[in-house]
């Protein structure tokens, strides 16, 4: 469900072409993540985002490096 409503956002975040930051709750960030670094849907809701951090992605040629 929340995977469904981030879409329309992750593709606006695709097509940006200046540095945006994003302040989330833990479970946004986590599948906004999970789908920068393609990992798999059963393992969203183990995947640790650290509180209080920046995280910076950069984008490559087929994938982000963090």
């Amino acid at each position: 469900d929340v995977i469904g409503r981030l879409e329309p956002l992750i593709y606006w975040i695709e097509r940006q072409k200046d540095p945006i930051i994003l302040f989330g709750h833990q479970a946004i960030l986590r599948c906004i993540s999970a789908y920068f670094f393609g990992i798999e849907l059963n393992k969203i809701p183990y995947l640790e985002v650290p509180l209080n951090t920046i995280i910076k992605l950069t984008p490559e040629t087929y994938s982000f490096k963090e």
